[in-house]
C-alpha cells in the first residue's frame, strides 16, 4: 500500500498557462502569452498563482507587488472556470471528460510528445459565479484545506475531535507536508484522523454531464453487516443509476487520481489508498471518446 500511496502523492499535471487579453495590457499582440509549469494532481491550482503570475508580469495590466483587492484571477478551461478549491487533478480528470487511454491520444501534444493540459488565465473585477474569491492569500487557502480535514474526520469518525485536538504545531506540520510534499509527514497525521473502523466514508464525486457537478453521497460502513461494505459500484450505482447500470460497461469509467478504478473495489479499502490531500476521496466520472451520449 506505501508504494500505490507514493505513486499517487508523486503524481503530476503538466499545465500550460495562456493569458487572456483582458489581463494584458497590451491585448493585441499577435503570439499568446503562455507558460508551461508542472504541478502535482494533488494540490490546489492556486498553490502555484504567484509563480505564475510572475512569469506574467510585464504583460499584466497590474502591478502584482501592490495590493489588487477588488481585481481577482481565475483559470478557464475551454471557457469554463476552475474550481480552485477542488484538487487540480479531480478537475482535469473530471474536465476532459474522458477515460484516461483516449485522453493520451486526444490531448497529446505532438511538438513535446507530453500530455499538456491548456489552461487560460483571467482576471477581472467580478469572478464568475459560484467560484470562491480569495482575499487573503495562502491564509485564507490554509483556512479552507482545514475546514476540509474537519468535515472529513467528522464523517469518519462522527465527530472531529480528533483533527480539533491537533496543536497549531501539528496543524503547521500537516499544511508544511501539503506544500512541500512530504509524504511520510502527511501520512503521519493523516492516520491520526483516519480510524481502522470508520463510520462512514468522505467521498466526493465530480461529473461533468450535462454540466459541472459534484455529490457528496452518504456513504454508511456497517461493520456488523455481511454486506456492510460497500463497493465503488454500489456508490456509484445508488448515485448515478442512469449511468452506472453495469459492473462491465466499456463507455465509463470511475477514474481517481488519473487512475481507472475498479468498480468492485471496496470503498474503504479505495480511501486509504487514494485519499486526497484534503481529507476526501475524490472519484471523477468518465466516458469513452467513443461514447456520442454524454461528448
Amino acid at each position: 500500500m506505501d508504494e500505490i500511496r507514493e505513486l499517487v502523492w508523486n503524481g503530476g499535471l503538466n499545465l500550460q498557462i495562456s493569458l487572456h487579453p483582458s489581463a494584458m495590457v497590451v491585448n493585441h499582440l499577435k503570439d499568446p502569452i503562455i507558460t508551461n509549469i508542472r504541478v502535482p494532481r494533488d494540490c490546489y491550482i492556486v498553490f502555484y498563482m504567484k509563480v505564475i503570475l510572475k512569469r506574467f508580469r510585464n504583460y499584466l495590466n497590474l502591478n502584482i507587488n501592490e495590493s489588487n483587492k477588488d481585481c481577482f484571477f481565475w483559470f478557464e478551461y475551454e471557457n469554463v472556470p476552475l474550481y480552485w478549491n477542488f484538487p487540480i487533478g479531480a478537475l482535469y480528470d473530471t474536465m476532459t471528460n474522458i477515460m484516461p487511454n483516449d485522453r493520451e491520444e486526444i490531448l497529446l501534444d505532438r511538438n513535446d510528445h507530453l500530455n499538456i493540459w491548456k489552461l487560460e488565465l483571467h482576471c477581472g473585477t467580478k469572478i464568475p459565479n459560484g467560484l470562491i474569491p480569495i482575499i487573503d492569500e495562502e491564509e485564507q487557502i490554509r483556512r479552507y484545506w482545514m475546514h476540509q480535514w474537519k468535515q472529513a474526520c467528522y464523517i469518519l469518525n462522527g465527530s472531529s475531535k480528533k483533527v480539533m485536538s491537533f496543536s497549531m504545531k501539528d496543524w503547521q506540520k500537516f499544511w508544511d507536508s501539503v506544500k512541500k510534499r512530504n509524504l511520510s509527514d502527511f501520512n503521519d497525521l493523516a492516520m491520526k484522523v483516519r480510524p481502522s473502523h470508520p463510520r462512514n466514508v468522505p467521498v466526493i464525486i465530480h461529473l461533468n454531464y450535462p454540466n459541472l457537478q459534484k455529490k457528496l453521497p452518504f456513504i454508511k460502513i456497517d461493520h456488523d453487516a455481511d454486506n456492510g461494505h460497500p463497493t465503488v459500484f454500489n456508490v456509484l450505482n445508488s448515485e448515478y443509476p442512469e449511468i452506472f447500470k453495469s459492473k462491465n460497461s466499456s463507455e465509463v469509467q470511475c477514474v481517481c487520481n488519473g487512475v481507472i478504478i475498479p468498480l468492485e473495489i471496496l470503498i474503504f479499502e479505495l480511501y486509504k489508498r487514494f485519499l486526497n490531500f484534503d481529507g476526501f476521496l475524490h472519484l471523477s466520472i468518465c466516458f469513452s471518446s467513443n461514447n456520442n451520449q454524454f461528448n
